[in-house]
């Protein structure tokens, strides 16, 4: 694991509106390439990826952005009564530039000109990094994982605004997601010391399914960290196992 990792183990607040694909473009505005829009009650959500062509002042717009729309979700250890997703950290931002520079998918949405989410989705190294050093980290799985997965890519977090909800934006991060990823996508969500259930939920609505657990010995502050790993594939590809 890099010392540096800004992995939070933890999503934030989700969308569960469904919505409907209408069409999709390569159209390339400002380098920054609009994927598809969105109908989500009678709204149209534009989803766009930052493109690592974009220049660097550019890129560290939008990423200064990400952190201060972060800083809402971030909790404590201790905090209780959790009814929302959250995060515990915020990204770092050199290593978020530096993945985007090496082929990862920073998606964002905008409604009105305002950040309303976003998802990052990297190669799957960025995951099997976690427990690459049994001593930091340890992935526990009745599943030929990730010897069978090597194809699938990583859904490092994704975050939807409150203020935007019913709107199905999370859904359509998702569906994003897996046309960048057709083959699968894992994800991992806090469970200990603080329980994400509202993600979980999320993601087992969307035909993501529990595969193992993921342990990390020490994160930050937080200590012993304990994460729900999910697994989304295509229906018609067989099981893993």
């Amino acid at each position: 694991m890099k010392l540096f990792k800004f992995k939070t183990h933890i999503l934030a607040v989700f969308i569960f509106g469904l919505s409907k694909l209408v069409n999709a473009s390569n159209l390339c505005e400002k380098k920054l390439i609009d994927f598809a829009e969105f109908d989500g009650v009678n709204k149209m959500i534009k989803i766009q990826e930052v493109s690592s062509e974009l220049i660097d002042t550019e890129i560290d717009k939008i990423i200064f952005e990400i952190l201060s729309f972060q800083k809402s979700f971030i909790v404590t250890r201790n905090k209780t009564n959790i009814t929302n997703g959250f995060l515990i950290s915020e990204f770092d931002p050199i290593e978020l530039k530096t993945l985007i520079h090496h082929g990862a998918h920073l998606l964002i949405v905008r409604i009105k000109g305002e950040l309303a989410g976003y998802s990052l989705i990297t190669h799957l190294e960025e995951f099997t990094d976690l427990y690459k050093d049994s001593n930091l980290g340890n992935f526990i799985t009745s599943e030929e994982v990730p010897t069978k997965i090597l194809n699938f890519k990583y859904l490092y977090q994704i975050a939807v605004s409150p203020k935007y909800g019913k709107l199905g934006i999370g859904t359509a991060l998702l569906a994003k997601a897996a046309e960048i990823s057709p083959e699968g996508l894992l994800a991992d969500i806090l469970t200990e010391p603080l329980n994400n259930q509202v993600s979980i939920s999320f993601f087992k609505k969307n035909n993501y399914r529990t595969i193992g657990t993921l342990i990390l010995s020490k994160y930050r502050d937080f200590g012993r960290l304990k994460s729900e790993v999910l697994l989304w594939k295509p229906k018609n590809l067989p099981n893993i196992r």
